[in-house]
Parts: structure tokens; C-alpha cells; sequence
């Protein structure tokens, strides 16, 4: 997974978790590298590649009610599938990515105050709906940044304990159409991306004279094949 797309995930992750730090409720239905730098009056502030940042100190200890809210912390939950035996480390990065970001926040002072807390969760292509079970039972807030190859299997757990999602990605069309998740690359059943083949097109007219497509037999492929 590229990491313009790891960014992009962590960004709409951490914008939305500061709906956390103001007591938000499940019931209710660039470039993003944090930076510091300095005020005209000398005081520090942070931002988030253009963006303010979302994060910073509040009023101390809060009443909460949402699961995975404390009134001193909010507990999210994020993965890969890292165990595969046959691709060890696949996608690592996106959790290196969200453990960096959530220090970056909590050096901040969290969101509005609160600790971020990260459950890490390893679906290992096929456990998936392992994973979820687990991050239900964890009682975490929502998943962010997460991203699983197989995520049509994590759904009938997801739904079942109303997990919002927050993904660097999605596959399936169970998911990337599902409720309770937004992407930071949206991902339709109906529409495929084709801004790569447009500017190998605007690039190199002499040569692009053919399309073709290539797939195995893995449902992550298939469901873009189909697309």
C-alpha cells in the first residue's frame, strides 16, 4: 500500500476523531505528514500537512458514555494482515503509520484532552472476522486506518456490535458500500479509479494503444476485475 494512501487514511481518521474529545455517540447514525511550527507570538502550534491540527490539550477529566470513551481516554483499533505466512509484514505500514500518528496526537495532548489508545488487530487475510470479534469484544471506539484484503468477512461481526470504520482502504463491495464506514479512498462498487491508465494514455499516445487486465483467484482481485 503506497503511502500517499496510508496519509490520506490517517487524515480523515484523526479528523473524525475529534467528534471523540466532544462526546460524540455511536447511537447516531496533500500531503498529510504533521508538522510543527511556530506563531508570530512565538507559541507552537501544529498542523497536519495544510490542514489545523485536530489534536491538542483540553479541560482534564470529561463524563463520557460512548463505547470506548473514558472521560480520560478514547481506545481505537487498527490492523493489517502482517501474519499472512505467505506475504509476512503485508502492510505493516499502514499500522507503523497510525502507531507514529497516534504519539503525534498524544504528544498534542490527545483529542481534546483525552489519551488516543491504540488495539492493534492482525487479520492475516483470513481471519478477518476474527479480528473484528475481537476488536467487538475490546469495546473500541471505531476502527481506524485499518485495511483487510478479505473485508466482505468482517461485516456480519461489524454490524453486529455497529463498529464504525475509518479504513485506509476497502475491497469489498460489502464493505466499501457498507454502513458506519467512510474512506479516505473511496472505493464503489460501481466505479473503478482509472487516473493511472489516463496518464499513461495523456503520456505516452504512441503506446497506449491496448487495455487489458489481469486478475488471480482472490476475491480482492475478482471484485475489481468485475468493476
Amino acid at each position: 500500500m503506497g503511502s500517499k494512501f496510508v496519509r490520506a487514511g490517517a487524515v480523515i481518521a484523526f479528523v473524525a476523531l475529534v467528534a471523540a474529545g466532544c462526546g460524540s455517540s455511536r447511537k447516531s447514525d496533500t500531503n498529510a505528514s504533521g508538522t510543527t511550527t511556530t506563531a508570530a507570538g512565538g507559541s507552537s502550534s501544529s498542523t497536519f500537512g495544510t490542514l489545523p491540527t485536530p489534536c491538542g490539550k483540553g479541560s482534564g477529566a470529561m463524563t463520557a458514555s460512548d463505547t470506548g470513551v473514558t472521560g480520560t481516554d478514547i481506545t481505537i483499533g487498527y490492523g493489517d494482515d502482517a501474519g499472512y505466512a505467505a506475504a509476512p509484514g503485508l502492510n505493516h505500514e499502514m499500522s507503523d503509520a497510525m502507531k507514529a500518528m497516534i504519539k503525534w496526537c498524544n504528544d498534542q495532548g490527545g483529542i481534546n484532552g483525552r489519551t488516543l489508545v491504540g488495539k492493534y488487530y492482525d487479520a492475516k487475510i483470513t481471519e478477518v472476522n476474527n479480528a473484528i470479534t475481537q476488536a467487538c469484544s475490546d469495546k473500541i471506539f471505531m476502527l481506524v486506518g485499518e485495511g483487510f484484503a478479505l473485508d466482505a468477512a468482517q461485516e456480519q461481526a461489524r454490524m453486529g456490535c455497529k463498529l464504525p470504520a475509518f479504513p485506509t482502504y476497502g475491497v469489498s463491495p460489502q464493505f466499501t458500500n457498507g454502513p458506519k464506514m467512510r474512506a479516505a479512498v473511496p472505493n464503489p462498487v460501481d466505479q473503478q479509479p482509472v487516473g493511472l491508465a489516463r496518464w499513461y494514455a495523456q503520456t505516452h499516445p504512441d503506446k497506449a494503444k491496448k487495455v487489458a487486465t489481469i486478475e488471480i483467484n482472490f476475491a480482492a482481485s475478482l471484485d475489481t476485475r468485475d468493476k
